[in-house]
Order: structure tokens, then C-alpha cells, then sequence
């Protein structure tokens, strides 16, 4: 007759089958995990039709192609009629597929990827915002007075070195605009002088301390912005990694850099996006921020 196996013995028995299985589940799971290859940054030519004109076939199913959605390899973009989608991917770079380059298959896999998912998401959200329509009245009568919103009014930290945007709203034109070690003289080079309501202002790489920043219209008006000088932030490898396009890079490098920072890192981060104007994203969330803006 078979002995009966001691209670202890079952019970360690029963842990290692549940751990024999929590580990193949998670090895499982690990072998799963997949990380972008890119994202859809715009989508064009839409109708009202029945079916959709762009969609994204991934595993046997049809999703709507969507601005911001991420892209897997394997995926396969199909377009129809007047629809473009524009991605941005590890493979592809930047590409533009209509009907007559549809359908397109996507490929490869950008490393880090997993850690980008707020960040894409961030700037899904910039690619679908609509640039404002109203009217606003950047330069005002004369007795509006230079405002600067930017960084939400907390003083600003920015890099020795590195040229600094700003913006301002209303005020007299033309302007004066004067960075200054707090206490001392002006640094050379300055003031410039500008009849538009911004500026680029060089940053001597000798710089250090606290500074400020003064736009004077010319009814003698002024605004002023605190400065800090502080050690470069520079933007972390995987960011630069997981981005499809240079472009892209750096949009989530100033994101990440206000959600590392906050609203002292504004004027740094818009300093960078202003070196790419051109690129949607970039462009709305630097003026978000030259209004007084944030991220969520």
C-alpha cells in the first residue's frame, strides 16, 4: 500500500506548481510585450462614407486609423479615395500613404519603446490640436503694458549657452529686449531691438547666476522674467532612441522635460521646440506655453 504523503510535502508541492506556473505565465507575458514601431501623426481626406477610409488591420482585425495611435510591426495601413495617413516609424521615418501607396505594411520596433507611452500620447494629443482662429491682440493699444505668461510666472532655468525664445503679449512696438545679470551690466551683444512681440536671445556660454530678462516697448513700458543659469538638462538617450524622427525627439524631449521639471523648465523647453517651428507638435506646444500654459 502507497504511504500517504505528509501534509508539509503536499503543501510544498502545491507551492511549487504554482510557482512553476507564475513563472511560465510571466515568462509568458515578458515574450508577449511588444514596444512600438512608430505612431500616426496626421490623417487626411476623411468622408462621411459607411466604411472607413483609413484603417489599420492588425491580427485579422480592422481598427480606425487615429491620430497618436500607436503602430506595431505587422500592422498593415489601408487607405481608400482622397485618405492619406501620414506615420512617423522606425522603418518608414516620415511617410504619406494614400490610396496609390496603400496598403503599407509596418516594420521594426523602436527600442525603449514601452517607456514613451504617456509621452506618444502627449503628442497624439498635439498633432490633433487645431491651431486657435481667433484673433489675438499680441500688440496692443498704448497703454498695454508687456506681459510675459510664459512659465506661469516662476523664475526660469535655462542653460549657459543656449539661445532663449520668448514671447510676449501686448505692449508698443517697437520693443527693446535685455538679458542681465541681476545687479550688473548688460551683456554684450544686447539689447536687441525687434517690432515683432518675440525674440531670440543668445545665452554667452560664461553665463551663471541669476539674470533676467527685460522687454521694454516703446512707450517705456516693461516686462521683466527672473532667470536662473543652471547645468545643462541634456535629453536622455531612449528618448532620442524611441523616436521615429529627429523631429519627433525633440517634442518628447521637452515634454519629458516639464514633467521632470514643472513650469520653471518652460522657457528652456520652448527654446527647443522653436528649433523646429515647422513640425506641428512642436509648434502648438510652444505657443501653449508662451501663453501661460502646461501639459496634463
Amino acid at each position: 500500500m502507497t504511504a500517504p504523503i505528509p501534509c508539509h510535502d503536499r503543501i510544498s508541492r502545491s507551492l511549487a506548481a504554482l510557482l512553476l506556473t507564475l513563472c511560465t505565465l510571466g515568462g509568458s507575458a515578458l515574450a508577449q510585450q511588444r514596444y512600438p514601431a512608430g505612431y500616426i501623426t496626421a490623417i487626411e481626406g476623411l468622408t462621411e462614407a459607411a466604411e472607413p477610409d483609413a484603417v489599420v488591420l492588425r491580427e485579422g482585425q480592422a481598427l480606425d486609423a487615429q491620430v497618436g495611435a500607436a503602430l506595431f510591426a505587422g500592422d498593415r495601413i489601408v487607405t481608400r479615395g482622397a485618405a492619406a495617413v501620414t506615420i512617423e516609424t522606425v522603418a518608414d521615418k516620415r511617410a504619406r500613404i494614400d490610396a496609390a501607396r496603400s496598403p503599407h505594411d509596418i516594420r521594426g520596433e523602436l527600442p525603449a519603446g514601452g517607456r514613451m507611452a504617456e509621452i506618444a500620447g502627449l503628442i497624439g494629443d498635439l498633432f490633433k490640436s487645431k491651431p486657435s482662429t481667433r484673433t489675438t491682440n499680441l500688440v496692443g493699444r498704448s497703454d498695454d503694458k508687456p506681459v510675459i505668461r510664459i512659465g506661469q510666472g516662476q523664475r526660469q532655468e535655462i542653460a549657459a549657452g543656449e539661445p532663449v525664445w520668448l514671447r510676449w503679449q501686448a505692449g508698443v512696438a517697437p520693443f527693446t529686449v535685455d538679458l542681465r545679470p541681476e545687479g550688473r551690466a548688460r551683456l554684450a551683444g544686447l539689447p536687441l531691438t525687434t517690432t515683432a512681440n518675440e525674440a531670440v536671445i543668445p545665452v554667452a556660454r560664461e553665463a551663471k547666476g541669476r539674470m533676467a530678462i527685460i522687454v521694454r516697448d516703446a512707450a517705456g513700458q516693461t516686462a521683466r522674467l527672473p532667470l536662473s543659469i543652471v547645468r545643462p538638462r541634456p535629453v536622455p538617450d531612449w528618448i532620442a532612441a524611441a523616436s521615429p524622427t529627429a523631429e519627433y525627439a525633440v517634442v518628447a524631449g521637452a515634454l519629458h522635460q516639464l514633467k521632470q521639471n514643472g513650469a520653471k523648465a518652460a522657457v528652456q523647453a520652448a527654446s527647443r521646440l522653436h528649433t523646429v517651428p515647422g513640425y506641428a507638435p512642436a509648434r502648438q506646444l510652444r505657443d501653449r506655453l508662451a501663453k501661460g500654459g502646461t501639459i496634463r
